[in-house]
C-alpha cells in the first residue's frame, strides 16, 4: 500500500509531460515550419487541402465563410457608393465650371463689342455719308442752261454716239424750258435716265479700246447726268 501514492504520482507526472510534448508536436504540425503547412499548404495538397473535421465543425466553418462573404459584400457596396457619390460630385462641379466658364466668355466677349464698338451715326452724319456718295451736280461748264447743250467728256465724242448725245441734248433743253415739267419722277427724269443707261451699256461694250482714264471720267460724266434728271432746274 505504501508503493501506491508513488506509482499514482508516477503516472501523473508522465501525463503532464506526454501531454505537454503532444501539444508542441501538434503546434509544430501546423505552424509554418510543420509537416502540415508543407504538405497541405501548396507543396503537396492533392485534395486541396482537406484536413477533415466535423459536420458541425464543417457547418460553423461554411457558416462563418458565408457571414465573412456577406459582410464583405456590403462593405464593398458602400465603397462602391462612396465612390460613385465622389464620382457624381465631380460632375456637379464641372458642369457648375463649365457654366460658369461660359457665361464669362460671353460677358468677355460683350464687353470687348462694346468697348470697339462704332458710335452710331446722327441724322445729320448719315445724311451727309449718303450725299458724298452721291455724283455732283452739272457746273456751268458742263452744260448750257439755256440750249441744254453739254460739255461732253472725249470718250462719248466718238460718231457712234452722236444719236445718244443729240437726244440727251434735247432732254435737257427741255428740262431748261419747263423746269416746271422736270425733276424726280418726271417723265424728263425717266427718259434721261433710259437715254443714260443706254449710252452707258454702249460705252462699256468699247471698254477694251477705250484708255482707262478715259473712260473713267465718261462714266463718271453719265452718272452726273442721270443724278441731275432729278432736279428741275
Amino acid at each position: 500500500m505504501g508503493q501506491k501514492p508513488t506509482l499514482r504520482l508516477f503516472f501523473i507526472v508522465f501525463a503532464c509531460v506526454f501531454f505537454n510534448v503532444t501539444s508542441q508536436a501538434y503546434g509544430y504540425w501546423y505552424n509554418d515550419r510543420g509537416f502540415y503547412n508543407w504538405y497541405f499548404a501548396g507543396n503537396y495538397a492533392p485534395y486541396g487541402g482537406y484536413a477533415g473535421g466535423t459536420v458541425a465543425g464543417n457547418y460553423l466553418q461554411g457558416m462563418g465563410a458565408y457571414v465573412d462573404a456577406v459582410g464583405r459584400l456590403h462593405v464593398n457596396n458602400a465603397v462602391a457608393a462612396k465612390h460613385f457619390q465622389q464620382a457624381y460630385l465631380l460632375y456637379i462641379n464641372n458642369q457648375k465650371l463649365a457654366l460658369k466658364t461660359h457665361y464669362e466668355m460671353k460677358d468677355m466677349r460683350a464687353d470687348y463689342a462694346a468697348k470697339h464698338r462704332k458710335p452710331r451715326l446722327t441724322k445729320a452724319e448719315l445724311e451727309a455719308r449718303a450725299a458724298a456718295r452721291l455724283p455732283p451736280r452739272l457746273t456751268a461748264k458742263q452744260r448750257n442752261a439755256t440750249t441744254g447743250e453739254l460739255a461732253w467728256p472725249m470718250a462719248l465724242r466718238a460718231p457712234e454716239y452722236t444719236d445718244s448725245r443729240r437726244t440727251l441734248e434735247v432732254l435737257f433743253k427741255e428740262r431748261a424750258d419747263r423746269p416746271d415739267l422736270a425733276g424726280k419722277d418726271s417723265d424728263n427724269e425717266i427718259r434721261i435716265s433710259d437715254a443714260v443707261d443706254k449710252l452707258n451699256v454702249a460705252l462699256n461694250a468699247n471698254r477694251k479700246s477705250i484708255k482707262s482714264s478715259l473712260w473713267i471720267a465718261a462714266h463718271g460724266f453719265l452718272r452726273t447726268l442721270k443724278y441731275e434728271a432729278r432736279f428741275e432746274k
